[in-house]
């Protein structure tokens, strides 16, 4: 088993000595049987780190004036939407037909799914009709972007470490209510809509959206954002009716403010809705630690939703939902994010390199840092170690033998960048440190 020393506070001294780990891509092709273990009675960072964010917000550079990556939001948000928004090509609109396959594929019953099952599903997506649709429409609820027309899920190998529940390849993303779609055509059954958004594609269920017309787009489009600060806020319209519910990272339409409300107008919904004016602020909001507060708190309590299913979020999810309020859009997928601005790579440097780089170069809560299938923020020093916020399902682990298991943490912490050393089973090789690629701060450019 692995030892580590304790925990030193100079920092100059954690450059040198510390080996980090901790964190587990999302998607392994593992061989060796497996054990899941049940979650730790006390993963030591999740002691040792304060699980609030306010111990470390006096890291934060604030700004009290809006940066120009700040005012794009509202073009990213609407782009399908526009009259030259032009869909994918069918050939990649029809990817997971491809990627998935029965030789690898399990139901929730945790049997092998059957050819006759993936041919019914092809029948169903009915591909010959892509396009035919070709109108925008809006989400009524928030939606799972399923990548067959159909709720049940699709497992890898259950009996393999990092698959299996709750990694179900169909789920692709979620949508807010509320949000732009381009409905590119519905299901042979016309139980099921294939839907498009400015980052995400997938199948919806067709009576959970509403067509929008040119006109109603216009009113839409030319009204201010207003970024929800709430998790599971219920909506009602102004005659007390339920309408969704609400999320940090959902964004709609500002029709009129009060001092005590903000009324909005979800397109698609019978009427306006008002929100409690502390529940929600103008897009953008300015880059200051009263606002990461409000913003990153209700987060906090996310547990860990494998693409968004069940109202929860994943690693990319979580950063997208946090910087949507102060109008920076990111990508749907922890690669696509880290390419977002001044991209820093750490390819050829050992451990302790990537380290003292991100030590010396990193800048707290806009800094993004990212290895194959996993993305954390960069909150700031805190006690001698690089403090990270990430939504993580668990540590990897290998035994003597060489078989991989799991300690599932399974929700939002903040750790260091060796989560689960003092585990059983931890191992450098699989840590967050050594597997890192690179680091990118999403307010800047990358230079010419």
């Amino acid at each position: 088993m692995f030892s580590h020393p304790r925990p030193l506070t100079a920092v100059a001294a954690a450059l040198l000595l510390l080996s980090l780990g901790g964190c587990t891509p999302k998607m392994l092709q593992d061989t060796a049987s497996v054990a899941l273990l049940p979650p730790p009675a006390g993963v030591e960072d999740l002691q040792r780190f304060p699980q609030q964010i306010d111990p470390y917000l006096i890291r934060l550079n604030e700004r009290n004036a809006t940066l120009p990556v700040q005012s794009a939001y509202k073009t990213e948000y609407y782009k399908v939407w526009q009259d030259d928004y032009v869909p994918e090509v069918l050939e990649d609109a029809k990817w997971p037909f491809d990627v998935y396959r029965p030789e690898n594929a399990y139901g929730q019953n945790l049997q092998p799914l059957s050819q006759a099952w993936f041919y019914a599903m092809l029948r169903e997506a009915d591909w010959q009709a892509y396009g035919s649709t070709a109108g925008c429409a809006v989400a009524l609820h928030r939606l799972d972007l399923r990548n067959f027309p159909t709720h049940k899920p699709l497992f890898h190998d259950p009996s393999v470490a990092g698959e299996g529940f709750p990694f179900d390849y169909l789920q692709n993303s979620t949508v807010f209510a509320g949000e732009p779609l381009y409905l590119s055509h519905y299901s042979k059954s016309g139980a099921w809509a294939y839907v498009l958004t400015s980052y995400a594609t997938g199948w919806v269920p067709s009576e959970r959206i509403a067509p929008v017309g040119g006109a109603e787009r216009e009113i839409l489009q030319a009204q201010p954002l207003v970024g929800l600060l709430e998790d599971r806020m219920p909506i009602h319209s102004l005659r007390g009716q339920y309408m969704f519910e609400g999320y940090v990272g959902m964004v709609l339409p500002l029709q009129q403010k009060s001092a005590a409300q903000w009324r909005v107008d979800p397109a698609g919904h019978a009427g306006t809705a008002e929100i409690p004016h502390d529940a929600a602020a103008v897009l953008p909001m300015t880059f200051t630690r009263e606002n990461m507060r409000r913003v990153i708190t209700p987060v906090m309590q996310t547990t860990y939703g494998w693409g968004g299913l069940y109202g929860e979020r994943d690693c990319s999810s979580t950063l997208r939902d946090i910087f949507a309020p102060f109008g920076l859009w990111l990508p749907r997928n922890s690669y696509k994010q880290s390419r977002v601005g001044k991209v820093v790579s750490f390819e050829g440097l050992d451990d302790a390199a990537k380290l003292a780089r991100i030590a010396a170069e990193g800048k707290p809560f806009e800094t993004l840092l990212y290895l194959k299938g996993h993305i954390l923020l960069y909150l700031g020093i805190y006690d001698g170690e690089p403090a990270v916020l990430h939504t993580v399902w668990g540590v990897k682990t290998v035994d003597d033998e060489g078989n991989f298991g799991r300690h599932i943490i399974g929700k939002t912490v903040i750790s260091s960048l060796r989560l689960g050393h003092e585990l059983e089973g931890y191992s450098d090789e699989y840590s967050l440190l050594h597997k890192v690629e690179s680091m990118n701060f999403v307010f800047e450019q990358e230079e010419e």
